[in-house]
């Protein structure tokens, strides 16, 4: 939840300069921490929906889509090692 809430944050406008580089190394070091423990991200946007690796908590109908392709990433999942550790929660396209 800590990457979710650092994630927010550096989305979010910001006029102070200085707080928005203190995220950003804040998140940095999440980074860091993260690769030193062979943890990567999952990039699903955009990718055919995969329950090993996807949740899907929402349905869309969009015809520039393919059939069961993410649409939306809402909260992003982690692999270990090549194993799950957290699915990502996900919104997909055309489905049945």
């Amino acid at each position: 939840s800590v990457y979710d809430d650092l994630l927010r944050a550096l989305e979010a406008p910001c006029n102070d300069e200085n707080y928005r580089k203190g995220i950003e190394l804040i998140f940095k070091n999440l980074m860091l921490t993260f690769a030193s423990l062979k943890i990567v991200p999952m990039d699903s946007k955009g990718k055919i929906f995969n329950p090993t690796f996807h949740e899907a908590v929402s349905h869309i109908t969009d015809e520039t889509l393919r059939k069961e392709e993410i649409a939306e990433v809402l909260q992003v999942g982690f692999l270990m090692d090549d194993e799950v550790i957290r699915h990502a929660k996900v919104v997909v396209a055309n489905c049945d």
